[in-house]
């Protein structure tokens, strides 16, 4: 099984990690993974919620389409690709709707 590397995802910086390095995928398929995860989030987590806020079954669900996509995820401790590419993009997204809304009010 692969474990996760050590620090933050997205802070190679402040000693965490980046996912394409860590991950050893081309641009092309990382953004390809990327999309298709996000998608994959879009489908079964509320979006308005960071990932410590989704239900275990959204979360369960989450994991069960991210490997039907990718079996190869299976491979990896807890998932934890998938779960770090849901948190990144959850974090995003809620950020940028509280931009949203904070410009439109």
């Amino acid at each position: 099984m692969i474990v996760p590397p050590p620090g933050m995802l997205s802070k190679p910086s402040a000693g965490g990690y980046a996912f394409k390095e860590v991950l050893g995928q081309e641009d092309v398929t990382y953004r390809t993974v990327q999309k298709t995860l996000h998608s994959i989030c879009q489908m079964h987590l509320t979006t308005e919620k960071l990932y410590h806020e989704q239900t275990a079954i959204a979360l369960a669900n989450y994991c069960i389409a991210a490997l039907k996509e990718y079996p190869i995820i299976a491979n990896y401790i807890d998932q934890w690709p998938a779960r770090d590419f849901a948190k990144m993009y959850l974090k995003n997204i809620t950020a940028q709707q509280n931009d949203n809304y904070r410009f439109s009010n």
